[in-house]
C-alpha cells in the first residue's frame, strides 16, 4: 500500500497538485515509515511548496534510512540552497558525487552552486561533465552560458544560449540573455530582434530594457 500511494503521488506531482502530493506521500509513510523514497520525495514536493524547514528534515531522515540513496542527498542539497546555506549544499552534492561520479544531476546543482558562490571555474567544470553526461538538457547549457557571459566570452556564450533556445524555443531568459551577449558582440540588429521575442514570451523583461 505505501508504494502504491508512493507512485499515486508521483502522477499527481507530474500534474502539478503538489498539495494532494503531499497528501499520499504523508500517508506512505504512515504506512511505512522506513520507506526512504517516501521521505525525500516528500522533501520535494515541500521544497516545491516553499515548506522548507519540513523539506530539509525529509530529505536528512531519507539518508538516515538509506545513506547511499543519492536522490535524497541531491533533493537535501536543493532545500539547502533554497536556504541560501551553500557551503552545505556542495558539501552534500560532493557526497552524493563520491557515490556517483558520473550522477548529471549532482554536477548540474553543485555547478549551480558554485556558480551562485561566482567560483566560476569550479562551476564551468561541474557542468561541462553535466552536458557530457546530459546534452539535451537546456539548463546545463544556460548555465553555462550565464559564466561564460560573466567571464565576457561572448562569442562562447552565445552559442550555449542558441543552444537552449534550439532545445526549448520558448525559454524566455535564454532569448533575454543572449539579446545581451549579441550586443556586446555588437551584432545589433540581432540583439534587438532575439530581446523582442524575449519580450513576447515574457513581457515583464519590457520593464528591463
Amino acid at each position: 500500500m505505501a508504494q502504491a500511494h508512493n507512485d499515486l503521488v508521483l502522477i499527481c506531482q507530474a500534474q502539478d497538485r503538489l498539495p494532494e502530493a503531499v497528501s499520499h506521500y504523508r500517508r506512505a509513510l504512515q504506512l511505512h515509515g522506513g520507506f526512504a523514497e517516501a521521505h525525500t520525495n516528500l522533501g520535494t514536493a515541500l521544497t516545491a511548496l516553499g515548506e522548507y524547514d519540513e523539506a530539509e528534515s525529509c530529505c536528512r531522515q531519507a539518508i538516515a534510512l538509506r545513506p547511499d540513496f543519492i536522490d535524497a542527498h541531491v533533493d537535501l542539497a536543493g532545500v539547502l540552497s533554497k536556504r541560501q546555506k551553500l557551503d552545505e549544499a556542495a558539501i552534500w552534492l560532493q557526497r552524493a558525487l563520491a557515490l556517483a561520479p558520473n550522477h548529471p544531476e549532482a554536477q548540474y546543482r553543485l555547478g549551480l552552486v558554485w556558480l551562485e558562490q561566482e567560483q566560476f571555474d569550479q562551476a564551468e567544470a561541474a557542468l561541462l561533465r553535466s552536458r557530457e553526461l546530459q546534452a539535451a538538457n537546456p539548463e546545463v547549457h544556460f548555465a553555462l552560458g550565464r559564466i561564460w557571459a560573466q567571464q565576457k566570452k561572448f562569442d562562447d556564450a552565445a552559442r550555449s544560449f542558441c543552444t537552449v533556445i534550439g532545445l526549448h524555443p520558448r525559454h524566455a531568459e535564454a532569448h533575454n540573455n543572449l539579446g545581451f551577449v549579441l550586443k556586446e558582440l555588437e551584432r545589433l540588429d540581432e540583439a534587438a530582434a532575439v530581446l523582442r521575442r524575449a519580450i513576447e514570451l515574457k513581457p515583464e523583461f519590457l520593464d528591463a530594457h
